[in-house]
């Protein structure tokens, strides 16, 4: 399975992990509108989608690996290990 596969085509055991932080949503009826004023706010993956509603994620990139270190059902998607990882290796080289 290719890191970039469409969320349709993961096997239902594939699942992102949240980076804990939220996006200011800014409306499509409103393109001038100052995001940081907006209510919308939405949560965002390590892989940079934003999870449909009640769609299962782990919480952190701590959950994912204690869920891989037990031997845990649930695989973390390939392009959010890829970015988490980037981000490890970032703060080791700086």
């Amino acid at each position: 399975m290719s890191a970039t596969a469409a969320v349709e085509d993961r096997p239902e055991w594939v699942k992102c992990a949240l980076t804990g932080r939220y996006v200011h949503v800014v409306p499509v009826d409103d393109p001038d509108a100052d995001p940081s004023k907006t209510e919308s706010k939405e949560q965002r993956t390590w892989c940079d989608r934003t999870p449909p509603d009640h769609e299962w994620c782990f919480t952190d990139a701590s959950h994912a690996a204690l869920n891989g270190a037990s031997g845990g059902r649930m695989v973390l998607c390939p392009a959010c290990c890829t970015a988490i990882v980037r981000a490890l290796w970032t703060g080791v080289s700086q």
